[in-house]
């Protein structure tokens, strides 16, 4: 039964699809007014057409104007960087190690001589 429902259906659609069809066709006018209708909507499509990318081009040339965000200053350079090796890297940064820890002991031990000579003033004016 479930199945008879649905089929029914698909039949009265169906017939009534061909009915409107033959309707349709009996009160046609001619092949030629018909074309002369579909060329004319084409045309009218194709000036349409037209006209919305002449929109698009004015609203896509006033929101993206790039002559208000880049200027150019000067000619265009071309610079070729070419890959870091990795050794390469590892022994520049042992060369700023190796320049760095002098740095710091000498840093370091300045630091210490100056908080020592502050504590021996302090302590001369606290005696004086």
């Amino acid at each position: 039964m479930e199945a008879v429902i649905p089929l029914e259906q698909a039949v009265a659609y169906d017939t009534m699809l061909l009915a409107d069809t033959r309707a349709s066709d009996a009160t046609r006018v001619g092949a030629t007014t018909t074309s002369a209708e579909i060329e004319s909507i084409r045309a009218e499509l194709r000036g349409l057409a037209t006209r919305m990318n002449e929109i698009y081009r004015e609203i896509s040339r006033n929101i993206y104007s790039t002559s208000q965000l880049v200027t150019t200053t000067s000619p265009p350079l071309t610079r070729v960087r070419h890959a870091v090796d990795l050794s390469r890297l590892s022994l520049w940064g042992i060369v700023v190690m190796l320049l760095a820890l002098p740095a710091i002991v000498i840093g370091c031990l300045l630091h210490n001589r100056v908080r020592e000579e502050e504590e021996r003033s302090e302590f001369v004016s606290a005696r004086a």
